[in-house]
């Protein structure tokens, strides 16, 4: 149903008379912009507005792109670390589990750097 706004453009409206909005198209990030998102959020899984307005328009993207993209890269840095697979960041969208750290054997002799050893 459409019913004409007081400014000249029609509206479309659902059956309740509820504005329909269009859904927003998804972006698709070029190789080359997806590389490079990968590589700052592997050195800062945080940006400053100052850093995502410049990588914003390194890219060629909006800043809510940028911002968008990096919250949902962390969520599913987040969902890796809880399934416990540990994802190389490098290529994270291709790259397959890392191996597991080397076991910490805690029952050998060390010395602790940071214990006095005038009280020994």
């Amino acid at each position: 149903m459409e019913v004409p706004e007081s400014i000249g453009v029609p509206q479309q409206y659902d059956m309740l008379m509820h504005p329909i909005r269009k859904k927003k198209t998804r972006t698709v990030f070029s190789r080359s912009q997806v590389l490079q998102l990968e590589a700052t959020f592997e050195a800062k899984r945080y940006l400053s507005s100052v850093e995502r307005v410049s990588l914003a328009q390194t890219l060629q993207l909006t800043e809510t792109q940028v911002k968008i993209w990096f919250q949902n890269r962390r969520n599913k840095w987040k969902r890796q670390l809880v399934s416990g697979g540990q994802w190389s960041i490098q290529s994270s969208a291709f790259s397959a589990v890392d191996p597991p750290p080397h076991p910490v054997d805690y029952s050998a002799p060390h010395d602790d750097p940071h214990k006095s050893h005038y009280f020994s």
